[in-house]
């Protein structure tokens, strides 16, 4: 078969177009009164899960993994799956003057591990929540969900300080590792 551009042209018109780079939602999760295992719970804003969403310039969709093995079977080598694992997912936000976004993931952070000694862990059933990412088509309309179930921070980026120029908005990255992900 040969290459046509007509025939390429007629797919993308028949499937709505190209999917953009920039058309996206992220919901993260209410994670206020959350328990921390130094004591108390998760304080944050209200409007800080849904501001996320805003403040995020970045988003990746999960990927999978499969683990193999090889098997001999006479002379022909096979490669066996016996398993998966999910890549982490990274998030990049715009900071605010008032660390918003900064402020929410350190919170969180700290309903995983208690930030003081004695040091303790959480339990992974409270901390661990849902966030799910949306691609958006041109009208804003949801085209591929994937929700991420039982995700916590395992990572936040440190943030550079200096005495140049401003030039761009300080960001930050925060890597999420996760149980499942599901397609909607």
């Amino acid at each position: 078969m040969t290459f046509s551009t007509d025939t390429l042209r007629t797919l993308i018109n028949d499937q709505n177009g190209l999917a953009s780079n920039n058309r996206f939602r992220v919901i993260f999760p209410d994670i206020s009164g959350t328990p921390k295992p130094g004591g108390g719970t998760a304080k944050v804003d209200a409007d800080s899960p849904r501001a996320l969403n805003s403040l995020c310039t970045s988003a990746r969709f999960p990927g999978k993994n499969f683990n193999l093995l090889e098997r001999g079977i006479g002379m022909e080598q096979l490669k066996i799956v016996n398993g998966f694992t999910f890549t982490e997912v990274a998030f990049t936000f715009y900071l605010t003057n008032n660390y918003s976004a900064r402020k929410y993931f350190q919170e969180w952070t700290e309903t995983i591990a208690s930030p003081t000694p004695p040091y303790s862990a959480g339990f992974h059933n409270n901390y661990a929540k849902s966030i799910s990412v949306t691609q958006l088509d041109k009208l804003g309309e949801p085209v591929y969900v994937a929700e991420m179930t039982k995700a916590y921070p395992t990572s936040i980026s440190e943030i550079e300080l200096n005495n140049q120029a401003q030039s761009a908005a300080l960001e930050m990255t925060v890597s999420m590792t996760f149980a499942n992900f599901l397609i909607k």
